[in-house]
């Protein structure tokens, strides 16, 4: 077997194995949110709900960081420092003009089925830029886990698939259709991993 196979290999064990999740999920991190007074708190409690068990809503809260505009010049300076910089419509010019290192939040709907939508839309931008906090978003907030979760399941069956092609000349496997039982298993299991629990 050729060496690019034996390496795709090696990238994707890597990604099952249970400590390596677990180091990513427990990986510190710092996010600032910035955005009008308003927004800053709506964003808070959409990533911390107030109903959350307070150990739970502590823990979200500790890296949060919520920036309201216009920026003092002590938060302009700060800016750049956070791990993960989201930013509201509202707030883009003024950031722009300090960092291009943030990423532009979508309007977050009031629940139903357009609550997916949006944390798969923040997830895949956190993916792109990102992709090393994913796991610990998804265990600091409860909103991302299951769009950070879909991520990693479908990261590591592409990888699987890519592995699948053996050496020149052999046929490629086609991805056999998903199977709703696997995969909620798959999901569970990262869910434990991601949580601790």
């Amino acid at each position: 077997m050729n060496a690019r196979f034996w390496k795709q290999l090696a990238v994707i064990l890597r990604r099952l194995s249970p400590g390596f999740a677990q180091r990513e999920a427990q990986r510190p991190f710092s996010l600032a949110v910035v955005g009008t007074g308003e927004e800053v708190c709506r964003w808070r409690d959409r990533l911390a709900p107030p109903g959350l068990a307070e150990r739970k809503r502590d823990q979200a809260l500790k890296p949060l960081f919520t920036i309201p505009v216009p920026l003092t010049p002590a938060y302009a300076e700060m800016l750049p420092r956070f791990d993960l910089l989201w930013v509201t419509p509202s707030a883009a010019d003024e950031v722009l003009g300090l960092t291009r290192r943030y990423t532009l939040l979508p309007e977050a709907p009031d629940g139903g089925a357009e609550e997916s939508a949006w944390a798969d839309a923040i997830m895949d931008e956190v993916r792109q830029k990102h992709a090393g906090f994913r796991l610990a978003l998804a265990r600091h907030y409860e909103p991302l886990r299951r769009a950070a979760i879909s991520q990693v399941i479908s990261t590591i069956a592409a990888e699987t698939d890519r592995g699948t092609g053996g050496p020149a000349g052999r046929p490629r496997f086609a991805t056999p259709p998903p199977c709703p039982v696997r995969r909620r298993n798959a999901e569970s299991r990262i869910r434990r991993m991601v949580t601790g629990g």
